[in-house]
């Protein structure tokens, strides 16, 4: 097995929710390891959350222009995901809420297509 590593992103904006898995190609193996990487995420800093605070007091002055808007929601965005990371427990719970809905629209949709097809023109 041969298989390279994935590679690691520069920036933020490179990496991705879901982490390239590599599996074996081996099939005589009845044992198989996965080799999972997960991005390196980046660090709040001192000089983003000054950034940060700056625009978050002029838009508390109604000064904000369009682009230091954008830059606020951004550096909002960012910000709560850095300084506050969610739990495993909160990520377990959102993949299961994700999961259990996903299987909720599959199952109106089997539905939907039920009662289309066995569906009696009205008199």
């Amino acid at each position: 097995m041969n298989a390279s590593p994935a590679p690691v992103p520069d920036t933020a904006s490179e990496v991705s929710c879901e982490a390239e898995l590599v599996i074996p190609d081996d099939s005589d193996n009845s044992a198989c390891a996965l080799d999972v990487v997960t991005p390196i995420f980046p660090e709040w800093t001192a000089r983003n959350e000054k950034r940060f605070l700056k625009l978050a007091e002029m838009e508390a002055l109604k000064q904000l222009t369009p682009e230091t808007w954008a830059e606020l929601e951004s550096l909002s965005s960012e910000r709560y995901r850095l300084k506050t990371p969610r739990s495993g427990q909160q990520v377990l719970l959102e993949y299961e809420q994700r999961k259990i809905s996903h299987d909720l629209i599959q199952a109106l949709e089997r539905y939907v297509a039920f009662q289309k097809a066995t569906r009696r023109p009205h008199a």
